[in-house]
């Protein structure tokens, strides 16, 4: 057999021996799915391996095969006789079917399939090309903070070899680019825009995909997938691979980093900053965002484990296996491969057979389907019972026609109908970005109705401030008994970022300070007053500060060393404000 019919019947045969592989694996996978994702990947890699292997194999058996060739042409029909006893009609027709006419189409669908393999080998040159920009451009080495996170987190999870983190401008999430010297890209965007912990969280995802040899593996696959491009099973096993590929490493990163609402968080953020900047990640970098991210996130944060969402849903599984296998069925009915003109010795007996077959061949098909369809109506049907009981309770909240986006924002954020019923209670009607905002800095709905209770009207914006600035009702109801009057929430407010308290202030009262405020207090804390000093400078003769006078001897740097300084030099009379002049001219210096 010549080499073109050779490649002919290798990519017709692969037709099934792909369908078959892939039902096997559809089969595997719905056995499996309550197991780990690491079992799913491997089942889906070997599935890879094994359509690789039986179209080499195919082409090799061919290729050393003595098939001979029988002439197609419609001027070659006298060179092959009818069998005595069988009309001549009979082997005409038989010669002039689609399967005696193939190898004609053989160099055609052989051209077709080079083009194809060079056009997806130069979309994956190009992609090579692009990842290698990224670790030129625009790039240079991570803080050092980072880098002994990267450290550390290598530590943890084994990776003995040298990784290098780079901060890129060009890249808009964390993603990992070559194999024996493996890089780290960290974007900017992301440093700037996510918590530590959450950047860390995504390190760990891409120190998993250095562990596991993934930017190999993928390599490989992609070069599996260009060879055998045309036969939609291979590209849904690849997908198989891929998802469950990231759900290992979502694992690995969730069991380094210790949370997963924390994780969940990070991909959530990274997938606002990819859909803000609209870059598309090369197929050859292993980036966090790779795969669904909506499967992802629930497959972390759902209570059922991991067989609820292993990276696309059991029923689609399922109805891809029937339809797999009903291609299967078919081409192994009709196709026969490499077709050699025989005589028909077949009776009656067996073309009755025959006849029966191709009449119950459609009815059958049909009754596979329609029992395939009501379990995939089940699944579906059961799949989106929670998240549906989650948003009947929402919606009789008063939050109807919510987006799926705001839906899972609320619930990787732990949101529940409880807590938006309290904040009702508490005379919130919130939008849902403010919901959520609220759920982020642990707003609770009993300290809004203490803060209210104290007199506070707050707005969503400065309850939100109030719990990232760490105000408690407590303090509040301290900082009002202070004797200073009712401060004001922005007075709370700086009072909590200068560190000023009930304390401090007693304190400054202790040391005879007067004409003390809240505002004056603030002033105090800003400029670095310390009661104990205030209280030594007053027993060295000046007594009974106002605020305003400590404040200025702390800005011009009149401490207790230069009251004893100016003293020592016979100074011992001298006015506060000769005493700053003192300082401010340098002449005890």
């Amino acid at each position: 057999m010549n080499l073109t019919n050779t490649v002919g019947w290798t990519l017709v045969h692969f037709v099934w021996q792909g369908a078959g592989i892939a039902a096997l694996l559809a089969a595997a996978r719905y056995s499996l799915r309550k197991s780990s994702a690491q079992a799913r990947y491997i089942l889906a890699m070997v599935a890879m391996l094994l359509m690789l292997a039986s179209a080499g194999a195919t082409f090799v058996y061919l290729s050393s095969s003595d098939v001979p060739t029988p002439s197609h042409s419609p001027n070659s029909g006298s060179s092959i006789a009818a069998p005595a006893g069988i009309p001549a009609q009979r082997a005409v027709e038989t010669s002039s079917s689609w399967r005696d006419r193939m190898p004609d189409y053989f160099p055609i669908l052989t051209y077709i399939w080079i083009a194809g393999v060079m056009a997806l080998s130069i979309r994956s040159l190009g992609g090579w090309v692009v990842t290698q920009q990224w670790k030129r451009r625009n790039v240079r080495p991570a803080e050092a903070f980072w880098q002994e996170s990267l450290a550390r987190l290598a530590k943890r999870l084994a990776v003995s070899r040298k990784v290098c983190l780079w901060e890129s401008a060009v890249a808009h999430t964390p993603a990992v680019i070559g194999w024996i010297r493996p890089v780290v890209l960290l974007p900017a965007s992301a440093i700037s825009g996510l918590a530590p912990g959450q950047i860390e969280a995504l390190l760990a995802h891409e120190l998993a995909h250095i562990r596991r040899h993934d930017y190999l593996v993928n390599l490989l696959q992609t070069a599996v997938e260009t060879l055998l491009f045309y036969h939609p099973a291979v590209w849904w096993v690849g997908r198989q691979m891929r998802t469950e590929r990231e759900n290992c490493c979502d694992d690995l990163a969730v069991a380094v980093c210790g949370d997963a609402l924390v994780y969940a968080r990070a991909l959530t953020e990274l997938e606002k900053i990819r859909m803000a900047t609209r870059i598309a990640t090369p197929r050859l970098a292993m980036a966090a965002n790779s795969g669904s991210l909506l499967q992802r996130v629930r497959r972390l944060l759902d209570p059922r484990g991991d067989s609820a969402s292993s990276g696309s849903p059991i029923h689609a599984d399922w109805v891809t296996g029937v339809g797999i296998a009903l291609c299967v069925v078919s081409i192994w009915a009709t196709s026969r491969g490499p077709v050699r003109l025989h005589p028909d010795h077949s009776g009656p007996g067996v073309h009755l057979v025959n006849a029966l077959y191709r009449q119950n061949a459609q009815p059958q098909k049909t009754q596979l389907v329609a029992l395939a369809q009501p379990a995939a109506q089940a699944e579906q049907t059961a799949e989106p019972s929670s998240d549906k009981s989650f948003a009947g309770g929402i919606a009789t909240l008063g939050y109807k026609d919510l987006s799926v986006d705001q839906l899972i924002s609320l619930k990787i954020h732990g949101v529940t109908t409880e807590y938006v019923r309290d904040l009702l209670a508490a005379g919130l009607k919130l939008k849902v970005d403010e919901i959520v905002s609220f759920a982020i800095h642990g707003a609770q709905p009993a300290d809004i109705v203490e803060m209210q209770k104290l007199g506070y009207k707050l707005t969503p914006d400065e309850i939100v401030t109030m719990y990232i600035h760490g105000l408690t009702p407590e303090f509040t109801r301290r900082m009002k008994s202070a004797g200073f009057g009712t401060p004001s929430f922005e007075q709370l407010i700086s009072f909590k970022i200068h560190g000023a308290t009930p304390e401090i202030a007693e304190q400054f009262k202790q040391a005879g300070v007067r004409e003390l405020d809240f505002d004056k207090l603030v002033s105090l804390q800003i400029h670095g007053a310390n009661p104990d000093d205030v209280k030594q400078i007053g027993a060295l003769g000046y007594p009974n500060l106002t605020a305003n006078q400590v404040i200025e001897v702390c800005i011009h740097g009149v401490d207790v060393n230069f009251v004893r300084k100016a003293q020592q030099h016979g100074f011992k009379d001298l006015s506060l404000n000769k005493l700053i002049k003192l300082k401010q001219y340098g002449i005890l210096d």
